[in-house]
């Protein structure tokens, strides 16, 4: 059961893992990234909203994997960790159950989390995965003793050409840190680039070089506040985090002279998915192209792929 499923990259990890598959059971709620995933995996059984599973419904779950939705918990996000919309901070699953059935609002999403535990507590799988972003230490430790293990810290840029640090809890024993395999941003650029990519001059006339070990350029001070969407990654580097957000602006790149975006088959890359894994999706049986904008929300989203596969390749 893969809670939290986005577009199923947890099925692509059990696969690469070779972890043969009898049912995968999803719960998502976004449109476009059910679509992605019934196209690439018609055999998917979707089970709608998380709050809503009925675990009594559903056969024994063996594997339990998810990624619960982390802006409050983010340091780039609220930090406010999971909370009601009052602000009271929810730390224990009986309390949240508690505020929910009263009829408390929630404040964002990363209180879900607690729906994880609520299923794990239910269905008592043999292994459980959850992954989450750095965050304070206070929430860092509530999940820990939650969950009882402690978690890894694993960053995607040793399977990828990623920066993206993720903690990872599992009862999954003796996880190793991957091999670095040294792969960087050139390493996954297209050499061909549709117009799409381009950025216009005056947007180019916005940027100013940088001397970096992180990127090459950003956009000039004068112009707006710097944030993650402004700068440009020089192409013997390692890309920045993907991110939900990045349809607004996609990654920029310095590559073989040309400042330009990237496209959704090298963010793929990053993720280390298969190319234009996210270019179609089964929208109520009928398969359509799905747009760029949707694409880049969707890999943001996602897991690195090969990352999830090695930790379940532990699986003894």
């Amino acid at each position: 059961m893969s809670l939290f499923d986005g577009i199923s990259c947890g099925y692509e990890a059990l696969n690469r893992a070779g972890i043969k598959v009898n049912a995968y059971y999803a719960s998502e709620i976004n449109a476009t990234s059910i679509a992605i995933s019934k196209y690439n995996h018609p055999d998917i059984i979707q089970i709608g909203d998380v709050r809503d599973i009925d675990i009594s419904k559903l056969p024994q779950i063996d594997i339990l994997i998810g990624g619960s939705p982390c802006q409050n918990f983010s340091f780039s996000g609220t930090g406010k960790g999971a909370v009601t919309i009052e602000g009271i901070e929810v730390t224990t699953l009986e309390q949240y159950l508690e505020l929910k059935n009263q009829g408390f609002e929630f404040e964002g999403y990363s209180y879900l989390f607690w729906e994880y535990v609520r299923i794990l507590q239910e269905v008592q799988p043999k292994y459980f995965l959850l992954e989450n972003v750095k965050m304070a230490e206070k929430w860092r430790n509530i999940i820990t003793k939650t969950l009882g293990y402690n978690p890894i810290l694993i960053n995607s840029n040793l399977l990828s050409a990623q920066n993206r640090p993720r903690l990872y809890w599992s009862n999954i024993t003796d996880i190793k840190q991957p091999k670095d395999k040294g792969i960087y941003i050139k390493d996954v650029l297209q050499d061909t680039y549709s117009p799409k990519e381009m950025l216009s001059e005056k947007i180019l006339n916005r940027f100013q070089p940088l001397k970096s070990t992180y990127c090459v350029g950003t956009t000039k001070p004068k112009f707006r506040t710097i944030g993650q969407r402004d700068y440009v990654f020089g192409d013997d580097n390692k890309m920045g985090c993907l991110v939900a957000t990045d349809y607004k602006q996609p990654k920029q790149v310095l590559h073989n002279g040309v400042l330009r975006k990237i496209s959704p088959i090298e963010a793929e890359r990053f993720q280390t998915l298969e190319d234009d894994y996210t270019k179609y999706g089964l929208f109520e049986n009928e398969v359509k192209e799905v747009s760029n904008t949707k694409r880049f929300e969707a890999i943001g989203n996602g897991w690195t792929v090969d990352i999830i596969a090695h930790i379940l390749k532990h699986i003894k």
